[in-house]
């Protein structure tokens, strides 16, 4: 490459990430629902483990408000600390994350292809 970037790996793509088609512009719609949904879940998850693991002071834990507001848009999880509950949280927030993420891609690739034809 006459560009000054480092040569890729051998057997590793030139393209950009999720240019399968050839096209820079289009997000890897997997591939974000995934990552989007591994960060939401394991942020749930280690505040979760971390309430748990201080336990509860004068009536309050650590991420609180955090907890009991997913608590309140995420049916079945009660945002209180326990591992069970920091599970059920990490797992709700990790489909939550996937859904959002894959939204998130579709609608970037929809716009940016202006509808999938290739053109913006």
């Amino acid at each position: 490459m006459s560009n000054g970037a480092p040569e890729p790996f051998e057997g590793e793509s030139e393209r950009p990430f999720g240019s399968e088609s050839g096209d820079a512009r289009r997000l890897a719609t997997g591939g974000l629902a995934l990552s989007v949904g591994i960060v939401c879940g394991a942020s749930v998850l280690l505040v979760g483990l971390v309430a748990t693991a201080r336990g509860v002071q004068d009536g309050s834990w650590y991420g609180q408000d955090f907890l009991l507001a997913l608590a309140a848009i995420y049916p079945g999880y009660d945002g209180q600390p326990g591992l069970v509950d920091s599970i059920v949280g990490g797992l709700i927030a990790f489909a939550d994350g996937a859904i959002g993420g894959a939204l998130i891609a579709w609608l970037y690739n929809r716009f940016t292809l202006g509808g999938g034809n290739g053109r913006a």
